[in-house]
């Protein structure tokens, strides 16, 4: 198994084969503004790679030296037998010059019933399992509650740092307006 970039092409099938099933329509963006990101130099699109197939997806928002997760899933198939896990560890390995990655999971305190928050919950202590603290940042975004994690990189950020971080990716990506009505960070 090993990571690749992935390109448009292949960032367009993943989307219309597997995204659509693997994120809900509120946290998936549309194709043509991850075709505008990719064009910005600023979106990295990795795949875990084995034998030809594409195991998994981890798309990355990136300013300056400074990651942000947008998305990550593992072939349906083949979820819950630690090929996550795995890509993480190589994503960590491939991102070991970065000066901060961070991911946004749903906020399980804010779970819409149990069962959502069974799942936001599992996700959470995935990600903590996989070496990622939560940074005690929570955003509101579009709408939708996340709770801000920081992979282990060379430092351990504080939570004003992952504040301004992250601040300053989503300044980046979205316009004045849309980051002052749509972009809440606590």
């Amino acid at each position: 198994m090993e990571i690749i970039k992935l390109s448009k092409e292949q960032v367009s099938k993943i989307y219309k084969e597997r995204m659509v099933n693997d994120f809900p329509p509120l946290e998936r963006k549309p194709l043509p503004i991850l075709h505008a990101h990719i064009d910005s130099g600023r979106y990295e699109c990795l795949g875990l790679e084995d034998g030809g197939q594409i195991l998994g997806y981890a798309y990355f928002y990136r300013v300056e030296n400074i990651y942000l997760f947008d998305y990550l899933a593992i072939e349906e198939s083949i979820r819950d037998k630690g090929i996550g896990s795995i890509f993480l560890g190589k994503l960590n390995e491939y991102l070991k010059d970065a000066e901060s990655v961070i991911g946004e999971v749903e906020d399980f305190e804010k779970a819409i019933n149990e069962v959502a928050k069974a799942e936001q919950l599992r996700r959470y202590n995935f990600y903590l399992k996989n070496g990622f603290h939560d940074t005690e940042v929570t955003v509101s975004l579009y709408g939708v509650n996340y709770r801000i994690l920081e992979a282990k990189t060379n430092i351990i950020h504080d939570s004003d740092y992952i504040r301004k971080a992250y601040s300053k990716i989503y300044k980046t990506m979205l316009s004045k307006l849309l980051f002052a009505t749509k972009v809440k960070i606590y």
